[in-house]
C-alpha cells in the first residue's frame, strides 16, 4: 500500500501514477531519483490541467512558463499550493541538473508530500477522486525494489512524453467526469513538519539556487557559506544575545547579509526590525559595513540596503559592496 494508490486504478492516469509511486518508493533510498520522478509527475499533471481547460501548450513551453502563467495561478487560486508546486519543480530541477547532492531525504520527503496534495487537490476539483486521505509517511518504503523504478524519459524527450501522457489523462478525465471547475479547492497539508521546518526548507532552497551552501550545524561560521542560528552579541534584551536565522559570510569571514525568517503565514515585514538589530550588532562586532538585510517568510522576500531603504525584490537579489550577489 502506498499513498498514491488512490490513483492507481484510475483509467488514463497509469503513467502519472508510476511517476508518483516511484517518487514515493525512492524517497528514502534515492532522494535524487525521487525528486526527478516527482517533477515528471508534476509536469504531466500541469499539462493535463492545460488540456482539460483547453489552453494551448507551446511546443517549447517549459514547466516554469506553464506554472507562472496567470491562467494557471488563477485556477489554482492558492498562494500556498502554488508555493508547493514551485518547490517540487525546483527540487526536481536540482536533482536532474545538479551534482552537489543538495537533494537529500528531507527535501525529497517534502517534494513527495507536496506532490500528493497537489495531485489530490486537482483531481478532487474534477471529481476524479471523492476524498483525499491524509498523507501517511509510514507507508513510504525504506528499501524499495529496483524493479519499481519508472522509466525516465531522456531530457530531450521528457517534454513530448509528458505532453502525450497529459493528452491521455485529460481524455480519460473528460470521459469519466462532467465537472468544469473554475478553481481548485486546495486541500490542507497534514504532516508532522513544524512551521519552522517547513519555512527552512523553502529558504534553504532559495539560498541554494543562489549558489549559497547552507551550513549543517547551528552557530558554525564558514567563509562563503550561509550560517544558521548565528549568535549575535549586543542585542537590546536581558541576556544581550540573539540568534540570527541566517548570516551569509564573505570569503574573509565577515558578514555580508542577514536573513531573518518569519512564519510563512505572517507578512514578511514583521521580521524587519529584528533583522536590523542583528545587522547593526554584527557590524559593530566585525567592524565592517552593516550587512545587507533580508527578511522573508519563505515566499515573499524584502531587502533593506545600506542606505536604509526597504525594497521588495525577487528573492535574494542584492548589490553588496559594488558587486551583484544573486542569492
Amino acid at each position: 500500500m502506498k499513498n498514491f494508490d488512490i490513483i492507481k486504478d484510475i483509467d488514463g492516469l497509469r503513467t502519472i501514477y508510476r511517476y508518483c509511486a516511484t517518487a514515493e518508493d525512492f524517497q528514502v533510498a534515492n532522494p535524487m531519483v525521487s525528486a526527478t520522478q516527482a517533477r515528471l509527475a508534476l509536469e504531466t499533471m500541469v499539462k493535463t490541467v492545460y488540456r482539460l481547460k483547453g489552453w494551448q501548450i507551446g511546443e517549447r513551453a517549459s514547466l516554469l512558463s506553464l506554472t507562472t502563467d496567470e491562467r494557471l495561478t488563477a485556477f489554482i487560486d492558492s498562494e500556498d499550493l502554488m508555493k508547493r508546486i514551485h518547490y517540487v519543480r525546483k527540487i526536481g530541477n536540482n536533482a536532474a541538473h545538479a551534482s552537489d547532492g543538495f537533494v537529500g531525504r528531507r527535501e525529497s520527503f517534502f517534494a513527495v508530500l507536496n506532490l500528493y496534495y497537489i495531485i489530490g487537490s486537482i483531481l478532487l476539483a474534477w471529481q476524479v477522486i471523492d476524498t483525499l486521505p491524509d498523507f501517511d509517511k509510514e507507508l513510504i518504503p525504506q528499501s524499495p525494489q529496483p524493479s519499481n523504478l519508472a522509466v525516465v524519459p531522456q531530457t530531450e524527450q521528457a517534454s513530448s512524453a509528458t505532453t502525450q501522457t497529459a493528452d491521455t489523462a485529460a481524455k480519460a478525465v473528460k470521459e469519466s467526469s462532467d465537472a468544469q471547475p473554475t478553481t481548485v479547492d486546495a486541500q490542507p497539508v497534514v504532516n508532522d513538519l513544524s512551521e519552522a521546518e517547513t519555512r527552512k526548507l523553502y529558504i534553504d532552497l532559495l539560498l541554494h539556487e543562489a549558489d549559497w551552501k547552507v551550513s549543517e550545524h547551528k552557530g558554525e561560521i564558514i567563509p562563503r557559506q550561509a550560517g544558521i542560528e548565528i549568535e549575535v552579541q549586543g542585542m537590546p534584551n536581558e541576556s544581550g544575545v540573539g540568534y540570527a536565522d541566517y548570516v551569509l559570510f564573505d570569503a574573509d569571514g565577515t558578514p555580508l547579509a542577514v536573513v531573518e525568517a518569519k512564519r510563512t503565514s505572517v507578512d514578511a515585514t514583521v521580521g524587519r526590525h529584528q533583522a536590523k538589530l542583528y545587522a547593526d550588532c554584527l557590524a559593530t562586532r566585525y567592524t565592517c559595513s552593516r550587512p545587507v538585510i533580508y527578511y522573508t517568510n519563505g515566499f515573499e522576500t524584502h531587502l533593506i540596503d545600506n542606505n536604509r531603504h526597504s525594497i521588495s525584490l525577487p528573492p535574494f537579489s542584492v548589490i553588496v559592496q559594488n558587486r551583484l550577489l544573486i542569492m
